[in-house]
């Protein structure tokens, strides 16, 4: 009797899983990174996390779906910021689709700052990324100016956010987001005013394009525009951005290129520069090699050299600094 009702109950529970397609996610990346005037250590070349989602069919062609996301760290297991960050600080929303597009509700990346990694050749990841070329010093968080010296580490997502993705169009699809006044944790009272976030992505054969506009709340705000380009073997990258605050602009540029050179493996380049109103400009050049070993796990060894210029890599002004990479990612 207890084996025939413990038979049914699984049962029950897969049909429940299946109807409402609930799935746990992730991904593990970990690896060698040295950098000038820095020991070896153990670190990672991208987030690492653990999430949960799912979606429910409601019929009529809507339906229901959630996120949950937590990111950490793969030496120590901490949460990431040494576990003083949210549990799902990574996402954490639910939403609602349909004929209309879809409409999320919660904690997600920005349109502008989810859309900008598609055209770096180091996908924001590893020693190798373009970020700080990509969108200069503006950071989404509105109580951390800036991607200098790590500050923004959590600075591409909106809290207490509104979001909404259209259908697709010929090609053309519009992403939007505006948060409430709500402080969200990260300072008292309420917010200056409602940050907001525009995309309008348009894809069509071998081209990619994307065109941006992003204010947090503290009324700074960044324009950007961005394209790839599938070329046989080689896949072009390109993009443009500046940076306004109250009292300075940035001008940011970066291109790339990720070259097929085997079935499994592929040759990532990339430069970057980013150039305040007055004073001298940040560079950085990135080199590197990833091998795929299977659908879900790949190797990658990456080697950037950066110049600074006011904290913008957070080293001193004027340092060059070289790091390399080795590591392991594997995704489930």
């Amino acid at each position: 009797m207890k084996k025939h009702v413990l038979v049914s109950a699984i049962l029950a529970a897969l049909a429940a899983s299946a109807h409402a397609q609930v799935s746990i996610y992730g991904a593990l990346d970990i690896g060698l990174i040295k950098s000038t005037d820095a020991t070896l250590k153990l670190g990672r070349g991208d987030n690492n996390k653990l999430g949960f989602r799912g979606t429910e069919d409601m019929g009529g062609g809507m339906a229901a779906s959630f996120r949950l996301e937590q990111r950490f760290e793969p030496d120590t297991g901490q949460l990431e910021n040494n576990g003083n960050r949210a549990l799902f600080q990574g996402r954490s929303w639910v939403g609602l689709s349909g004929a209309f597009g879809t409409l999320r509700l919660g904690r997600d990346l920005t349109p502008l700052q989810d859309q900008m990694w598609d055209y770096d050749p180091f996908q924001i990841a590893s020693v190798g990324t373009l970020y700080a070329a990509t969108l200069g010093n503006y950071s989404s968080d509105p109580y951390r100016i800036g991607t200098r010296n790590g500050a923004s580490a959590a600075g591409n997502r909106f809290a207490n956010g509104i979001y909404y993705s259209s259908p697709q169009m010929r090609g053309f699809e519009l992403v939007a987001a505006v948060a409430s006044k709500e402080a969200g944790g990260t300072a008292p009272g309420d917010l200056p005013v409602n940050p907001l976030s525009l995309v309008l992505n348009y894809r069509a054969g071998a081209l990619q394009t994307s065109l941006g506009y992003e204010r947090n709340a503290r009324a700074e705000h960044v324009w950007a525009a961005a394209g790839a380009y599938q070329l046989g073997i080689a896949r072009l990258t390109a993009s443009r951005s500046q940076h306004n605050s109250a009292s300075s602009a940035e001008q940011n540029w970066s291109v790339g290129a990720e070259l097929a050179v085997s079935a499994n493996g592929t040759v990532r380049a990339g430069y970057g520069h980013t150039a305040p109103e007055r004073g001298a400009s940040a560079r950085q050049a990135s080199l590197g090699y990833w091998h795929q070993l299977s659908k879900r796990s790949f190797i990658y060894t990456d080697l950037s050299t950066m110049r600074d210029r006011d904290g913008v890599y957070a080293l001193s002004q004027g340092q060059t600094s070289r790091s390399l990479d080795l590591g392991l990612r594997h995704t489930f």
